[in-house]
């Protein structure tokens, strides 16, 4: 299945059904990186 690869870092050109339903942990992931404190950030 083809997914614009632009909307996401964690999207590719081609996703197998497998890549579909571990995407949401991958960027819940992503995004809790982001936003985590590190002890250099306080």
């Amino acid at each position: 299945m083809r997914h614009p690869t632009r909307w996401d870092p964690l999207f590719r050109d081609v996703m197998t059904v497998a890549d579909l339903y571990r995407y949401p942990t991958q960027h819940f992931d992503f995004h809790r990186a982001q936003l985590t404190l590190t002890d250099g950030d306080r």
